[in-house]
């Protein structure tokens, strides 16, 4: 048998056995463009998984009821105390 590209020949060349993807490229370019196509689907693939931990990890915290200063302050805590704190760790300004 012959390989001629991606097909099999059978004994003489008579015609194309069956169609094999070996994996294997036929030439460094072809190998160079394999190789940046599963870089290029392996980054979209880390992106997509890192968009969905980072959205199901954090986005609970914006859930939560109450505010971060009075939290770490606790129960105790009076108004001067949390407004003092809120400032402290700049919960006071916009995200702008």
């Amino acid at each position: 048998m012959r390989r001629l590209g991606s097909v099999v020949l059978g004994a003489g060349g008579a015609g194309p056995l069956h169609r094999v993807r070996t994996g294997l490229a036929d030439s460094a370019e072809g190998s160079n463009r394999t190789m940046t196509g599963y870089a290029v689907r392996w980054l979209i693939s880390l992106l997509s998984v890192l968009l969905i931990v980072a959205t199901v990890g954090l986005f609970p915290i914006y859930l939560m009821p109450g505010d971060p200063a009075s939290v770490m302050l606790g129960l105790g805590a009076t108004a001067e105390e949390v407004d003092n704190l809120q400032r402290i760790m700049g919960l006071d300004r916009p995200l702008r």
